[in-house]
């Protein structure tokens, strides 16, 4: 193979206008308190662990309440959880549904 035509382009791009928030839906399969990690089982055996901050949200809803926010401390394995992260690390809201305990 030959090649007969190169293009180059500028180095000059424009910034993305927003990064894209990673919304990962799944059980809680471990928290982590003291370390601020919570690890979430997305299917298949699959885990995606995230840090939990100070700064992160988290809201508990049970079927007829509203959703109010409560700590870390509260979640736990087995419970029905939404993640949303703009980095895919670092947790910036936790949305959780109680499991059957």
């Amino acid at each position: 193979k030959v090649l007969t035509l190169l293009e180059l382009k500028s180095g000059v791009q424009a910034a993305p206008a927003a990064l894209p928030v990673d919304t990962v839906k799944g059980e809680v399969a471990l928290t982590d308190v003291i370390n601020g990690t919570l690890s979430v089982r997305v299917g298949k055996g699959a885990l995606r662990e995230f840090t939990v901050s100070d700064a992160t949200k988290i809201l508990s809803s049970s079927e007829g309440k509203p959703e109010r926010e409560v700590a870390f401390e509260t979640v736990a394995v087995g419970d029905a959880v939404e993640v949303r992260s703009a980095d895919g690390r670092l947790a910036d809201e936790i949305r959780v549904r109680p499991g059957a305990r």
